[in-house]
């Protein structure tokens, strides 16, 4: 993957329950990239994908969420 942010999950696996950018494959080949948490101590992760369906997924890779934007004037 290009990008130096993203983490290789077999190299390092973020704390659980916080919430981080993934990547992962999906059946049909297409990439697919989620905002997800690691329930528990195993590389299993859950996102929503409507809002309100939980999927799990195991992602090749993730990355910390960036930091919100500055409010307006700073």
């Amino acid at each position: 993957m290009q990008g130096n942010n993203w983490v290789k999950c077999s190299d390092s696996l973020p704390p659980e329950d916080i919430i981080v950018i993934v990547y992962a494959k999906a059946e049909d080949g297409e990439d697919e990239i989620g905002i997800a948490w690691r329930e528990d101590t195993s590389r299993t992760f859950i996102f929503y994908d409507d809002g309100k369906t939980q999927l799990k997924c195991r992602p090749t890779h993730w990355m910390e969420c960036p930091l919100p934007p500055m409010p307006e004037g700073e």
